[in-house]
């Protein structure tokens, strides 16, 4: 495809799922508001505040919605941060970020170092710990935000995050990541993918530490925080999240992983396969990060951050 296909091929995907920031259902014992702000590149972008409107805000959760670098925050979005305001203690930031073609890389990163630069103030005025959480091309941002920081010599202010199914190779195309050609969802993910990654980064090394950052060197992951990875057995990408968990635990992270049955890409977000227990466990997983959590109607499970399982 040439660049006007490659738009146009975007565009009608964006009208099959519009941007939508206000829909969704949100529980009655949420407190939800809309914030705009410019950041250093003057990129006007928004984030939506959510907590219980019951109890003390423990935590600061900032959730990066993915969307293959091309589409932005939707109903689903909201859905799930809402579910996660409502059974933490936490204050949760669903944020947006620049999209291709329009701006491609690196504006969404750009954006992601802004906003969480922002937390950190936040965090640091607050004494709050802050906790990252990325869908796809959203975790992806994580990872190679972290790349970023180690590069810029600066602190990591990420105390845990979530992975949930990132892409971290782009040496290999979508189709090369295909492990199960009869799998025709596989095989259509591939193809879409491969036009939002086009857009996304059309040229440059792929095999640098921020681009893939499951290629990246000891030395720039040395500042990862503990991190949770979740994607589904079904997923193009699984491959390649184990052996990033992998490296993080053989670099003396902390790390915990879990392979979900019955779930392709998208799952947790797009409330299909074991979602459920997904959202359960992301829960339970910043739960057991706070250093003072709330317990009275949280959901809580035993920690085992010492350790790297895959389960």
């Amino acid at each position: 495809m040439d660049k006007d296909q490659i738009q146009q091929f975007i565009y009608s995907i964006r009208r099959k799922s519009p941007l939508n920031l206000s829909n969704g259902v949100i529980d009655d014992g949420i407190d939800a508001s809309f914030f705009g702000y410019y950041n250093s590149k003057n990129r006007y972008l928004f984030y939506e505040k959510m907590k219980r409107r019951m109890g003390n805000v423990s935590a600061i959760v900032v959730n990066l919605h993915g969307g293959g670098f091309v589409k932005g925050l939707t109903t689903r979005d909201r859905i799930y941060s809402s579910y996660l305001a409502l059974n933490t203690a936490t204050e949760v930031w669903n944020a947006e970020y620049s999209l291709a073609p329009e701006l491609p890389f690196p504006a969404a990163l750009e954006d992601a170092y802004d906003l969480i630069m922002m937390a950190k103030h936040e965090k640091e005025e607050r004494h709050l710990p802050l906790f990252v959480i990325g869908h796809s091309a959203g975790g992806w941002l994580i990872a190679a935000l972290s790349v970023l920081l180690k590069r810029k010599g600066l602190e990591n202010p990420m105390n845990a995050v979530i992975l949930d199914y990132p892409p971290l190779d782009f040496t290999r195309t979508f189709l090369e990541r295909v492990f199960d050609s009869s799998d025709d969802s596989q095989v259509e993910f591939a193809k879409t993918v491969e036009i939002f990654t086009e857009a996304y980064y059309p040229s440059g090394d792929k095999a640098d530490g921020i681009l893939s950052p499951l290629l990246a060197k000891d030395d720039d992951l040395s500042n990862f925080p503990d991190v949770f990875i979740s994607v589904g057995e079904k997923d193009t990408l699984y491959p390649e999240n184990v052996k990033f968990a992998e490296r993080l635990f053989s670099l003396g992270k902390n790390v915990r992983m879990k392979l979900y049955p019955e779930s392709g890409h998208s799952f947790t977000t797009n409330r299909n396969g074991r979602f459920e227990e997904a959202l359960k466990d992301h829960v339970g997983f910043i739960n057991e990060n706070i250093p003072s959590v709330e317990k009275k109607g949280v959901e809580k499970e035993a920690a085992q951050n010492s350790e790297f399982d895959i389960y």
